[in-house]
């Protein structure tokens, strides 16, 4: 092996595992919780924050009575 490649390859290697730290940070961060409740939260429907949500968020559900139909088309959401 080339000496300036042993000299360059910790330094490429670290770089590798930098980006993809950051890559993998973006994508946790983008992850939300959405709050349904009956009155004054950002959703009073159940369905109106699935549909509202992308993969990997988290729909939480206060207590109340919600009388809805849901259609749930998305995968990798938490309920």
């Amino acid at each position: 092996m080339d000496s300036r490649l042993k000299h360059r390859l910790p330094s490429v290697v670290t770089l590798g595992f930098l980006v993809a730290g950051f890559l993998l940070a973006g994508f946790m961060a983008r992850a939300e919780t959405l709050l349904v409740c009956p009155q004054g939260c950002p959703f009073s429907s159940v369905q109106e924050a699935i549909s509202r949500a992308s993969p990997g968020d988290t729909i939480l559900i206060q207590a109340g009575t919600y009388v809805e139909n849901l259609v749930i088309s998305k995968r990798g959401l938490i309920l």
